[in-house]
């Protein structure tokens, strides 16, 4: 740090070559972008054009494919050039591996929807959530993550000013049975009646109404992940599919705090809990993507599904 600055000596100011705790996040786009130029030559082009035609898209996957790789998920590339797919497959040691899509939601659209400018000043202001951008990613990649083989998991992040509000414990909740509302009951015999939260599901990302029972919807999702992105960190929380068609064990991602339904829900009564107490988001300093000597050999695991 500097002690103080030309003008005022006395006075102390940040040093503003000082390094965060985790690396910058060009840093780590730019290591991934020479690990695809080395251990996947087909992928690298594609990824240089994200970059520069969708660049939150582009950092939204080398982000996360860093931190998979840091917290020793051992992610490989597994999206097709030709046909797509889901864009890495997982195997965590000792643990049942997964896959895993990187999705991003749009910054205008957020601005948008929560009323929230992707700006710093110091104006107060109120917030919409973003409930439903959330819940229509999740319903587009429904069917690409399809129903067969090791759990999916769907990675949704946001590069925002208000991402850590807007990415926290309620859109999760929100995102799980959609934006509940208060119901007070008529008493038409002079009685009192006690109010309740209800909600319509029209915005959940696993429920729906069918034929006034709530049945699973778009099982091929494991589990989503909300992340908020920043310039050396990300932060995550995370959301279970009540009955998916591939259960994923949260266990794998101990460290990440995880909203999950009982189920059967009986009644139509929705309950829900975190699995720890307390729940806050998980924050991970972002590191570059270093090479290894088996990756320099050119002995990368190749993974593919249907």
């Amino acid at each position: 740090m500097r002690k103080g600055d030309r003008k005022n000596p006395r006075l102390w100011v940040p040093d503003l070559d000082r390094h965060s705790f985790g690396d910058r996040l060009g840093e780590v786009v730019d290591s991934y972008s020479r690990f695809l130029e080395v251990c996947y030559a087909d992928h690298f082009k594609l990824f240089t054009d994200r970059l520069k035609n969708d660049p939150d898209a582009a950092k939204a996957e080398a982000i996360v494919f860093s931190w998979l790789r840091a917290e020793q998920y051992n992610p490989h590339l597994a999206e097709s050039v030709d046909a797509g797919g889901i864009d890495f497959f997982c195997t965590p040691g000792s643990k049942e591996p997964f896959f895993l899509e990187v999705t991003h939601l749009d910054r205008k659209a957020v601005e948008k929807r929560s009323g929230w400018p992707d700006q710093l000043d110091d104006a107060g202001r109120t917030f919409s959530r973003i409930t439903p951008n959330l819940w229509s990613k999740a319903k587009s990649k429904a069917f690409q993550l399809g129903r067969r083989g090791p759990a999916r998991i769907l990675a949704v992040c946001l590069n925002h000013v208000g991402a850590s509000a807007l990415l926290g414990t309620l859109a999760v909740e929100w995102l799980m049975t959609s934006q509940p509302r208060i119901a007070i009951p008529i008493a038409l015999d002079g009685k009192s009646r006690a109010s309740s939260q209800v909600t319509d599901l029209r915005n959940a990302a696993f429920l729906a109404p069918r034929k006034g029972k709530i049945v699973p919807v778009r099982q091929s999702i494991s589990a989503i992940l909300l992340i908020a992105t920043w310039e050396d960190r990300l932060e995550v929380l995370g959301m279970l599919h009540p009955k998916p068609a591939i259960p994923f064990d949260h266990c794998t991602m101990e460290d990440i705090p995880f909203l999950r339904l009982q189920w059967p829900i009986v009644s139509n009564q929705i309950l829900m809990e975190w699995v720890i107490g307390h729940p806050a988001s998980m924050q991970h300093y972002h590191s570059k993507v270093v090479i290894t000597d088996e990756e320099l050999r050119g002995s990368t695991l190749r993974a593919s599904y249907t």
